[in-house]
């Protein structure tokens, strides 16, 4: 487990708050910390509801200054025109190819490039726009998807923080039961992260289905929208793949 407080001195430090369990740890563990100027929260225009509300109440409960970071463009507008996010990504359907393709084809693009754009791109840039380059984030070592590692600076001279870097799930559960800190509703009954209602993306890991099942029972008005989108992005994979096979024939 980590210690209450760095060994080195910050002047000034941003809590980034998505309002999971790890990042809620973070921002408990450092609210009253004399060195925080502010707790960043990414709305990416697709944002869960009751996550943006369970950012902006706990925030308020614990007084601390929330800032909510949006992207430059409309979340729908960009998706219209680079594609829908996607773990699989055939390059005849990606951005980069529209130039070269005659037909109108659904378009499909990763879910780096538009986490990139429509969260971690923005939210970079009001780090930099603030003029506080350290940041505390709720990453571990063992997170299915991780970061280069606890502590270091980048290139524009951020300072990125994970002081959670060598704890389980477990652990983190732990800390906040014992310190009778509420998590956001969908923790009563999964464990899976929650990334935007409408990504068509982040389908792979077993709790990805657990995300889906609990939007679908808790969100039924947005889930014919979120059905549609997912047939859309699958379809334009799967006719690539038919493409592929018939032109390898039996040939390979």
């Amino acid at each position: 487990m980590v210690s209450d407080r760095l060994t080195y001195h910050i002047k000034t430090m941003i809590i980034y708050f998505s309002g999971g369990k790890d990042s809620l740890t973070v921002l408990h563990k450092y609210k009253n910390d004399p060195d925080l100027t502010g707790v960043f929260f990414s709305d990416t225009g697709h944002s869960y509801p009751h996550m943006k509300k369970f950012v902006v109440d706990t925030c308020a409960e614990f007084d601390v200054p929330l800032s909510i970071i949006k992207p430059d463009v409309d979340i729908d507008v960009y998706q219209d025109m680079y594609g829908l996010p996607s773990d699989i990504i055939p390059m005849t359907r990606s951005p980069e190819f529209r130039y070269f393709s005659k037909k109108n084809k659904q378009k499909i693009q990763s879910l780096l490039s538009c986490c990139y754009s429509m969260l971690w791109n923005p939210m970079t840039r009001a780090v930099l726009k603030s003029g506080d380059r350290t940041v505390f984030r709720g990453i571990k070592a063992s997170d299915e998807h991780g970061t280069i590692g606890e502590d270091f600076i980048d290139d524009r001279g951020i300072h990125w923080v994970n002081p959670l870097w060598s704890w389980e799930d477990n652990d983190v559960f732990a800390y906040l039961e014992s310190n009778n800190v509420k998590l956001a509703d969908h923790y009563k009954e999964t464990r899976a992260g929650f990334h935007c209602i409408l990504c068509t993306a982040h389908t792979h890991s077993e709790n990805d289905n657990e995300r889906l099942a609990w939007t679908k029972k808790y969100y039924p008005e947005v889930w014919p929208r979120i059905k549609e989108r997912f047939k859309k992005a699958n379809l334009a994979i799967k006719e690539e793949i038919d493409t592929r096979m018939r032109s390898l024939g039996d040939l390979i």
